[in-house]
Parts: C-alpha cells; structure tokens; sequence
C-alpha cells in the first residue's frame, strides 16, 4: 500500500495489487510535477512576450520567479527523497524547516546617504531601486514559502505533530528555531 512513510520512488508496488502492478507516483512526486508544469507555463509565456516584444510587467517577472522557487523546492525534496531512500515526511520536514526561513523578512539596508549618493544622483536612484528589488524578491520568497508550507502541511500526518504553528515563524509543531 503507498502510505506517506514509503519511500518518494516513482512507483511503489502494491502488495496488495496483481503482481506486475505499480501504483502511482507518490503525491509529493506529484506535486513537484505539477511545480514544474506551472513554471515551465511561466517561462514559455515570458519567453513568448519577449520574442514577440510585448511589455514584461512586474506581474510576470514575480509570477515567472515565484514559480521557478517552488518548482526548485518541490524537485529538490523529490529528488532528495528518491536518492537517499527517505520517506515524505522525513524530507519534508527537513526542508520545511529550510524553507520556513524565508518567512522572516530581512528588512533592505536603505541606500546610502552622503557624499557617495549625493554627488551622483544616477547612483542614489541605483541604489534606492536596488532596495525596492531586494525588499520584493523577499515578499516573493515568503509568499512562496508560506505557499509551500501550506501544501507540505497536507502531507503530514497529523499523529506525527507535524502541523505548522499558527505564528507563522515558519516552524513545525515539536521544532525550535535554530
């Protein structure tokens, strides 16, 4: 039977079924190739508004990045789990407590002031957009991972304690920050 402690292989045979028979792949397998599928969508729809030289918004670089994040998390632990013969909860919890650091926003050093910037206001813009990117890309990274925790928490089983904590630190039940 394919229960959520069998290792992440692409097929796990059914004691149960006719011999011959696998079932399907394992959900987390599964998720991570829908991550992919979302993230090869987004680049090809970049890719098509570039060579047709339509206007890239914000919108479509976040949508492209975010995508890209999750396919790269999700393929990771599936990856992870079939290499090192792990089970999904074992690897989920291990990357989820990566991935829940990216719920903490660092906050972006504001741009220099002084003679650096003030005498050259081309630099000062430079630096003040530079800061605007970073503070984005991390509201992305949390987004993403609050996105990612949410559909790792549906893997894990409640009986093992592992539901994430209502205080959004990114943690699992019965983890410390470390």
């Amino acid at each position: 039977m394919n229960t959520m402690t069998e290792p992440l292989a692409e097929e796990s045979p059914d004691p149960v079924a006719a011999p011959g028979r696998v079932l399907g792949p394992h959900p987390v397998v599964t998720t991570a190739e829908r991550a992919m599928t979302i993230h090869k969508n987004a680049a090809h729809d970049l890719a098509q508004r570039i060579s047709s030289g339509q206007r890239i918004t914000a919108r479509h670089l976040v949508t492209g990045a975010r995508a890209q994040t999750l396919r790269d998390w999700w393929s990771t632990i599936a990856r992870n789990g079939r290499e090192e013969g792990l089970d999904a909860v074992q690897v989920l919890v291990r990357y989820s407590r990566w991935i829940g650091t990216y719920l903490v926003i660092d906050r972006p050093t504001p741009p220099q002031s002084g003679d650096e910037t003030a005498s050259d206001p081309a630099r000062a813009e430079d630096e003040l957009a530079l800061m605007h990117i970073e503070y984005g890309l991390a509201l992305l990274m949390r987004s993403a991972a609050r996105e990612f925790l949410e559909t790792a928490s549906v893997f894990l089983p409640r009986a093992t304690g592992a539901r994430r904590r209502s205080d959004d630190r990114g943690l699992l039940d019965g983890q410390e920050a470390e």
